[in-house]
């Protein structure tokens, strides 16, 4: 990319691609404190993703630190209006937080708010790249976005290979981390779909670690997504995409049958396999990546939000700095990625995305216990496990390309 085309675009404080939760509140919060804030989406409405997350207290405090807990309180569903099983029984309560919420309405009452105080371009970003102290994103039409700073919130970045949008390196942590399955269908006794939605989640069986959340469509139908660690060999997947999916399913998800019923599959299965991975040294590359884009989070994992929010915060903390410097050199990068709290939530996040794959296919007796015990397990032990886990994935990361399968 020339400087002449640089010079054409006009030069905000901050540019963030992505207006996901994180893109969105991490722009709210900067445009908020006097920051020229602009935004690049490509989805001008919020993509149907039937996805709830669980608002922990820590995240609904984020939240409310940012200003936006207030914005969200319409879209919050109280935790009894979804009916949650664990390993088959119905949970009445959990430490996880007092609310859920769709991550399609979470979006949707937050760009409103974004609109008034950024410029919000909807196109694609296809190039972002660093000539000197300017960034640039190059969107699909043409246009060139120019910024002091770039926040990457676009979401999990691709594994393998290079950033397509920086052409960084991309280090593979885990290759086909998880797989998720969705189809429709349809309960013989329409009654059974009891609430808006229904979750059906296992830890600890000769089955290992999945979940099943089921979501009203209205009319009867109910959508299906099936999140599972099995292998691309796994003789269930197989099965489930080429012989009995209802058998699969019904032996498999604890809970379902006893609860809701018969059911009729009601459209082809869909099968999205996600990856476990992390740009490479990132802070070379004169880019900023917040959330999913800064990698090391399990795609499906409940803690992706609390790690955005957490590093929204500190890039509040450190923008001040940043934007009077007019650079971000690799010395300014560097006091995010190692920043004390930013550091904390990754290493929370990495070690419990380890944890949920190890429970659920390592059969080593330590895992092999631990899915077995399930809950009782003491929280020392587990960590002790886990740290051990954490360890040798990175290592194996660090020796090949293959991840934690190698």
């Amino acid at each position: 990319m020339d400087r002449s085309s640089i010079s054409q675009g006009q030069l905000y404080d901050v540019v963030v691609v992505g207006a996901g939760a994180v893109g969105t509140a991490l722009a709210w919060k900067l445009a908020a404190e006097g920051y020229r804030v602009c935004v690049c989406e490509q989805n001008q409405s919020v993509p149907e993703s039937l996805r709830l997350d669980a608002l922990s207290h820590p995240v609904l405090s984020l939240f409310r630190e940012l200003g936006l807990l207030e914005v969200l309180r319409p879209v919050l569903m109280p935790l009894d209006s979804v009916a949650h099983f664990r390993n088959g029984h119905l949970v009445k309560g959990t430490s996880e937080g007092p609310y859920v919420v769709s991550y399609d309405r979470l979006v949707e009452s937050l760009r409103p708010r974004l609109v008034k105080v950024a410029t919000v371009i909807w196109e694609r970003a296809v190039q972002v790249s660093v000539q000197g102290r300017i960034k640039s994103v190059r969107l699909e039409s043409g246009q060139v976005v120019c910024g002091w700073i770039v926040v990457l919130a676009n979401g999990a970045v691709q594994a393998g290979g290079v950033d397509p949008l920086t052409e960084g390196p991309v280090r593979t942590i885990c290759p086909e981390y998880s797989r998720t399955f969705s189809w429709d269908l349809e309960f013989e006794d329409t009654d059974r779909m009891t609430h808006p939605a229904l979750v059906f989640q296992t830890t600890h069986s000769a089955h290992g670690y999945h979940a099943l959340k089921l979501f009203d469509l209205g009319e009867g139908r109910v959508r299906a997504n099936f999140l599972t660690y099995w292998s691309s060999g796994d003789k269930r997947r197989r099965e489930l995409l080429e012989g009995d999916a209802l058998s699969v399913v019904a032996r498999t998800v604890e809970g379902l049958i006893p609860y809701a019923g018969p059911f009729r599959m009601m459209s082809p299965i869909e099968e999205t396999v996600a990856d476990l991975s992390q740009p490479e040294n990132p802070e070379e590359s004169g880019i900023v990546s917040a959330g999913d884009a800064c990698g090391a989070t399990a795609p499906s994992g409940p803690l992706g939000l609390r790690k955005g929010l957490h590093d929204v915060r500190v890039l509040a903390e450190l923008m001040s700095r940043w934007e009077r410097e007019a650079r971000t050199g690799s010395e300014d990068l560097s006091a995010y990625y190692a920043h004390p709290a930013k550091h904390a939530i990754d290493g929370e996040t990495l070690a419990r995305s380890v944890r949920d794959r190890k429970v659920a296919i390592d059969w080593r007796p330590a895992w092999a216990t631990r899915r077995l015990i399930g809950d009782r397990i003491p929280d020392w032990v587990e960590a002790a496990f886990v740290g051990s886990a954490v360890r040798q994935s990175l290592n194996l990361a660090r020796q090949s390309r293959s991840g934690l399968d190698s």
